[in-house]
């Protein structure tokens, strides 16, 4: 059952790591969904989260604020689902912003128990950023696939060359009016 739910962002997503990697770089391979974890270090004597990738690279830090939170639930023995609830500095189509860090919203789940594995949903939830970006991108195909379906448009000449085809085989004769049409196809450039 979940006891406590947080959300928050991520601290010091604009530094470097210790290696030299850079924390950016991590943050911009990582998606909606994608799974988080903690790991504990000492910052100036005091107890401090560092903010894991599923590859154990550091993308960041806990606000010291939410520091309280994390430590009470692991002492009293529960368990975390943290993941990626938001990518901040895109726009709407997934770009990054130019001139803008990235920066990463974490959901974390506290359970009294251990949660059973849950299959993740074939898509993105609706509502989300994530579910929000693919129907733009479902309309735009659409869109895209309706403009190829459409028949061609014809030429101002075209029209008038069949305008006078068609009073020519509808009289059997050559009708003034197909005469006209043409006369108007002969002068139409195109």
């Amino acid at each position: 059952m979940v006891l406590d739910i947080l959300f928050f962002r991520v601290a010091g997503v604009s530094f470097d790591n210790d290696d030299g990697s850079s924390r950016q770089a991590y943050i911009s391979k990582l998606r909606e969904g994608d799974p988080i974890g903690f790991e504990s270090f000492e910052y100036q004597g005091e107890l401090a989260f560092h903010v894991m990738t599923e590859d154990d690279h550091c993308i960041g830090n806990l606000p010291k604020e939410h520091i309280s939170f994390i430590k009470e639930h692991y002492e009293q023995g529960h368990y975390f689902e943290s993941s990626v609830s938001e990518i901040l500095g895109l726009d709407e189509d997934g770009k990054r912003i130019p001139n803008y860090n990235l920066g990463v919203e974490v959901a974390v789940n506290v359970y009294d128990e251990k949660p059973r594995f849950v299959a993740p949903a074939p898509g993105p939830v609706p509502g989300t950023a994530e579910w929000r970006k693919q129907k733009k991108r479902e309309r735009k195909e659409y869109r895209a696939a309706q403009k190829q379906s459409q028949k061609k448009v014809l030429t101002r000449k075209q029209c008038y060359v069949r305008a006078a085809l068609w009073f020519f085989l509808s009289c059997g004769c050559l009708f003034p009016v197909s005469i006209y049409y043409l006369f108007k196809a002969w002068k139409t450039p195109k």
